[in-house]
């Protein structure tokens, strides 16, 4: 067993033997929502951590730190208590403060985004920040897979599915988000309804669209700025090696185009790339 998986799983298991000490201690859960007793669990937790990762290592080197959203399930279940303040995709005042310890008492610091929704990331373009992976949902085996890609014993060659944006609020869907009652409606499923009315504009068809918009003119430039909207676009996505693109060709074929492009590895390190073509109709 590799040294990393090592020290990971004695982690783990330290993690899971303090929560139950703290249970135990305090009956429920509903004994650590209030702030004050919040912040001493929290210190006591990132104590335990900071002293294990010293004793196994006898310093502070790289420190692996998770980020995400509750889960749906979570969600409704947190929302009576104080702490939840935060919009649902924001950083929460548990989440800076472990970064913040993190970057205090480690040489590195890596964020996992351990999420499937597009999350606001300005937090992260902290300088003390060295790398940010998406890990999305790991199920059972998932959490291999990232510490392969840690290890380097895999290259990360993925690509975000979604946009992530600054400011969620940016997007028109939000200015609809929410469920509305029907005050006359009776039946099952007429009580409350959603209006759609961003249509097909959702995420980057969005963002993209309104950019191409003040490229093309249609829209002044100072109304719109893509740099200070957009935080990492569609499609984003970095490796641990280089690439270069050549020999680019495209002709007419029945029914569409033909289109080739040379991908050429031009690092040390073995990896994939992803060619991503977008097309649009004048």
């Amino acid at each position: 067993m590799s040294r990393f998986r090592l020290v990971f799983r004695c982690t783990l298991e330290i993690v899971r033997q303090f929560v139950l000490r703290l249970i135990q201690r305090h009956g429920h859960l509903a004994a650590v929502h209030q702030r004050a007793k919040q912040q001493l669990v929290r210190e006591r937790f990132l104590q335990v951590v900071l002293n294990h990762t010293r004793h196994r290592t006898g310093t502070h080197r790289t420190v692996v730190a998770f980020l995400g959203q509750p889960v749906a399930g979570l969600l409704a279940h947190f929302q009576r208590y104080a702490f939840l303040v935060q919009l649902y995709l924001q950083l929460d005042d548990d989440a800076r403060a472990m970064l913040k310890m993190a970057s205090d008492n480690f040489d590195k610091v890596v964020v996992l985004l351990n999420t499937q929704n597009p999350m606001e990331l300005a937090d992260l373009e902290d300088d003390s920040i060295d790398a940010v992976m998406w890990i999305g949902s790991l199920g059972q085996t998932g959490a291999g897979g990232v510490a392969e890609a840690l290890n380097g014993t895999v290259n990360p060659s993925g690509h975000l599915p979604d946009t992530y944006a600054y400011d969620l609020k940016s997007a028109p869907s939000s200015a609809n988000f929410g469920s509305y009652a029907i005050v006359n409606g009776t039946d099952r499923f007429t009580s409350s309804y959603m209006a759609y009315a961003e249509g097909i504009y959702v995420g980057y068809r969005y963002y993209e669209t309104r950019y191409e918009d003040v490229v093309l003119g249609n829209e002044a430039r100072s109304n719109y700025d893509y740099t200070k909207q957009v935080a990492y676009p569609f499609g984003y996505g970095l490796s641990y090696t280089d690439f270069t693109w050549s020999d680019y060709s495209m002709k007419k074929a029945d029914g569409g185009f033909d289109i080739s492009v040379k991908v050429t590895n031009t690092g040390k390190t073995a990896g994939k790339d992803v060619v991503q073509l977008y097309i649009h109709r004048l």
